[in-house]
């Protein structure tokens, strides 16, 4: 899931508690999910801004979800990100963000089992045409430390969670610029392309 198909004025309430459900409810019908009895994902989007909002998303055993507004305390995975970056991620301008948490070849119990040991931050500073900017922190585990900023361009960012950018090559070409964690940016490559 790539991109949400949704008009680039949709309002923040209606984009997570109506399209949010009738996308994944969609996906389940040609993606079921396999062997997640007994799990629970957890992720919450802090938007902020003029349209902000905080709404969870809770899946239960891959396949029944509930949208919670205003949040919850303990989500394994916290995005946040302001109203228009979130608008850009929705839209299409920027690719990847969000298709690595909701892409239904996700739901696995080996990506689930990795996410439950990942633990730090991990901030995206992409480079979007015409010089604009998009800037996410995501938190895993309720987890601050270690933590890691990358850049790199937004294109080549949505390339490579689609696995159509090998990460050794595009850093060794520059296409990829880090700091801080090395040993948490390696855990963090296998999660989001392994």
């Amino acid at each position: 899931m790539n991109n949400f198909n949704v008009e680039s004025g949709v309002d923040v309430k209606k984009f997570f508690e109506e399209i949010i459900p009738g996308v994944f409810k969609n996906d389940l019908l040609s993606n079921p999910p396999q062997k997640m009895d007994g799990t629970e994902f957890r992720l919450q989007f802090n938007i902020t801004g003029e349209n902000k909002g905080i709404y969870a998303i809770v899946v239960k055993d891959g396949k029944d979800m509930k949208i919670i507004p205003d949040g919850i305390g303990n989500p394994m995975i916290e995005i946040t990100l302001s109203e228009p970056d979130w608008r850009k991620s929705i839209t299409g301008d920027v690719g990847g963000v969000l298709s690595m948490f909701f892409d239904p070849r996700v739901r696995t119990r080996s990506k689930y089992n990795s996410l439950l040991e990942l633990k730090g931050s991990f901030s995206l500073e992409l480079s979007v045409k015409e010089g604009a900017q998009f800037n996410a922190k995501i938190r895993f585990n309720n987890t601050d430390t270690p933590a890691v900023t990358l850049k790199m361009k937004a294109s080549d960012y949505a390339a490579l969670v689609q696995k159509e950018l090998n990460p050794t090559m595009a850093f060794m070409q520059g296409k990829i610029k880090f700091s801080g964690d090395m040993g948490f940016l390696m855990k963090l490559q296998s999660f989001i392309s392994g």
